[in-house]
């Protein structure tokens, strides 16, 4: 009773050794299989045999080449192409479509005369002449089959006359490996030399199912699984009609003479040296601290085996892995069937160059376990950005930016910002990711979703200032990389204000308004009202919900006060004092009229907060930062504040665009200077 193959695995993990191999590139065609040693060419020599012995031509025939035998064949013998299809799901199930050597190493127990030892040697002959493949995992193992069909010279397959396995072994096995009589012998009928019974001898082939006539010729343990072949060999066969005719040099009665320099070899290594497999690592992705590797490979010795891929990182070893996925590419360029991919994650340790390679386990015979790939695999530390670095209202700095970390993948990471200034450098620890980055997430999977960090941090005093931002790598000894820097210029908001109305009464006009230092937003600070070079300073300390609203800020911000005019026309000027000195704002210059009562009406508007500046965002694909510059992570004590500057009046210099004033209810020094009314004091 014929039995079907069944996959192996092999579990035992073995040592690699490195032999060097070619590993053939796919190119998506079946004509790039050439490259394969597939064929084991006779190891003895051809005998002379009379006409009628039945020589046959032994050779590889697989894929399509053995679909176009077959039909071929079934043309000259008048067999209709239902015949056909059946034929073909025999082929495929039981070789895969290869004419199929055996190297006898059956565990079958039972055999007919002359016995076991006998039947085995008559099979390892099959390793002297041309064939596709053979090996201990590759289907041909199972008994002493031979061939596309899968059939036994014990039980009369490949007979012809007078030449059997017993009197002529040889000229078996060369029929059971020649496409032609293998073709003939399966169909059978009136038109075939075979004497076995083939599927036009089996009585209602036509009425039953594929899978039962082919049942009927096999005699299968699994028969029902030539079913699952029945599509794909239905369109073998409609694809391949166009097959010449093939003539057969076998007739019905003949066969009378037979070889008489057989050959036996019964050490398998005598026949064929075996092969070792072959394979490529395609795919070496960085996930994290993990890579995956992804690939594929088959033994020629065993392509319906599994072979098992050991994976290193140098001389450390990863894991292994089996090539047990399906890659369409590999089936076409090698025409073989089979699921050959592999695909695995792999931890990786440490961060820095790692050469991951790949090795395929020989199967049955072979010299070894190639190497079938290397890929070197950078395991970077922190990476990141610093995306945004802006000035406050108050003189504080904002940044924003991504950092991530794969010894840590998705977790957080800290940051630390240092600001160089005027006066000196301070750093600012435990700022940590956390904000939602998609485009980090997008270029980095193993990043997370959270990758983006912001903070505020104190300023080094008013002017030009580099903003540096590291990450502190989530192993110390290797660093904290910088993740970038910005220089920025910190100068003081200057105030803001209005003046709302200035009414005028006799010699004297009283003026109306608001203002306020978003440096110090809470301070009540001084407006100062000048009539020519005679000024006032009043303080803005009255209550303005409204523009405590708008501004979403707290304190007295509004002022009122009364100037002297003098007769006629006079140009009224005010000025919002900045808490900082020098920091001064002109509010507005009216010319107003003394005399008989009149009133200089501004517009009334509600305050208005003044537009914010655009601020540049990350770009949509991260830039790595340069994981060679480091620096050590500062301590609490060096991040204090600076201290706040007192609002109290201070001196104004030489250079101050107001002059120095009086108390709010004083008149102007006489040696004050006019401001210029066309430029911020």
């Amino acid at each position: 009773m014929k039995t079907t193959r069944a996959l192996a695995i092999l579990s035992a993990r073995l040592i690699p050794v490195l032999i060097p191999v070619l590993i053939p590139v796919l190119i998506g065609t079946a004509s790039s299989a050439a490259g394969l040693p597939t064929a084991a060419l006779a190891a003895a020599t051809n005998c002379t045999v009379a006409a009628d012995s039945g020589a046959a031509v032994p050779q590889s025939a697989s894929g399509a080449a053995a679909v176009r035998w077959t039909i071929g064949v079934a043309k000259t013998m008048n067999v209709p192409v239902r015949a056909q299809i059946i034929a073909v799901m025999v082929m495929y199930q039981e070789s895969s479509l290869r004419n199929l050597a055996n190297d006898g190493s059956s565990p079958q127990v039972s055999w007919p005369s002359p016995g076991r030892a006998y039947w085995l040697s008559v099979t390892r002959l099959s390793l002297k002449y041309p064939h596709d493949r053979f090996g201990s995992l590759d289907g041909a193992h199972d008994t002493d089959s031979i061939g596309l069909y899968q059939q036994r010279p014990a039980y009369g397959w490949g007979s012809y006359g007078s030449s059997t396995g017993t009197s002529d072994p040889e000229g078996v096995v060369q029929r059971l490996l020649d496409p032609r009589w293998e073709a003939m012998a399966f169909l059978g009928g009136p038109a075939s030399a075979s004497s076995n019974t083939g599927l036009l001898n089996v009585p209602g082939w036509q009425n039953m199912t594929l899978t039962d006539a082919a049942e009927a010729v096999q005699g299968s343990s699994f028969g029902s699984l030539y079913a699952q072949w029945e599509p794909s060999a239905t369109r073998m066969v409609d694809n391949n009609q166009d097959a010449p005719a093939v003539g057969l040099p076998w007739y019905r009665g003949g066969g009378s003479g037979a070889l008489s320099c057989t050959s036996m070899p019964t050490n398998p290594a005598l026949g064929e040296a075996g092969h070792n497999p072959v394979g490529s690592l395609d795919v070496a992705d960085l996930q994290g601290t993990s890579v995956r590797l992804a690939g594929w490979t088959f033994d020629p010795d065993a392509s319906n085996g599994v072979v098992a891929v050991d994976m290193y990182d140098g001389g450390t070893y990863l894991g292994e892995t089996l090539a047990n996925r399906q890659r369409d590419d590999v089936n076409r360029a090698f025409n073989v069937l089979g699921q050959y991919g592999f695909d695995s994650v792999v931890p990786l340790s440490g961060v820095g160059q790692h050469s991951v390679c790949a090795y395929a386990l020989n199967i049955g015979r072979g010299t070894g376990n190639p190497q079938i790939g290397c890929r070197v695999v950078d395991v970077p530390g922190p990476i990141g950005a610093l995306d945004v670095v802006t000035k406050q209202l108050d003189g504080q700095i904002s940044i924003a930016g991504w950092a991530a970390d794969s010894q840590v993948a998705g977790r957080p990471v800290q940051v630390h910002v240092y600001v160089t200034g005027p006066n000196g450098t301070r750093g600012t620890p435990g700022i940590y990711t956390g904000d939602p980055r998609p485009d980090v997430t997008r270029a980095f999977a193993w990043a997370g979703p959270a990758a983006g960090f912001h903070a505020t941090v104190p300023n080094q005093g008013w002017g030009d200032t580099t903003v540096c931002v590291f990450a502190i790598n989530a192993t110390p000894a290797n660093g904290n990389p910088l993740l970038g820097c910005q220089n920025i210029s910190v100068r003081d908001a200057p105030p803001i204000g209005t003046v709302d109305r200035i009414d005028v009464v006799g010699d004297q006009a009283v003026v109306s308004g608001w203002d306020f230092d978003p440096n110090a937003p809470a301070t009540s600070i001084q407006a100062h009202v000048y009539v020519g070079s005679a000024g006032l300073a009043f303080t803005a300390d009255q209550p303005r919900d409204d523009v405590n609203r708008v501004f979403g800020i707290t304190g007295g911000h509004g002022f009122t006060g009364a100037v002297h005019l003098r007769p006629g026309n006079n140009t009224v000027c005010v000025f919002a004092i900045g808490v900082r000195f020098g920091n001064n704002t002109l509010i507005t210059c009216r010319t107003v009229t003394s005399g008989a009562s009149a009133k200089a009406l501004l517009p009334s508007t509600a305050p208005q907060a003044p537009l914010a500046p655009a601020v540049s965002t990350s770009p949509a694909v991260p830039s790595a930062a340069d994981p060679s510059v480091a620096s050590s992570p500062v301590t609490s004590a060096s991040v204090a504040p600076p201290p706040v500057t007192s609002s109290a009046a201070k001196p104004r210099s030489a250079t101050s665009a107001t002059p120095s004033l009086s108390t709010r209810t004083g008149t102007a020094s006489p040696t004050a200077t006019v401001p210029s009314t066309t430029a911020s004091p």
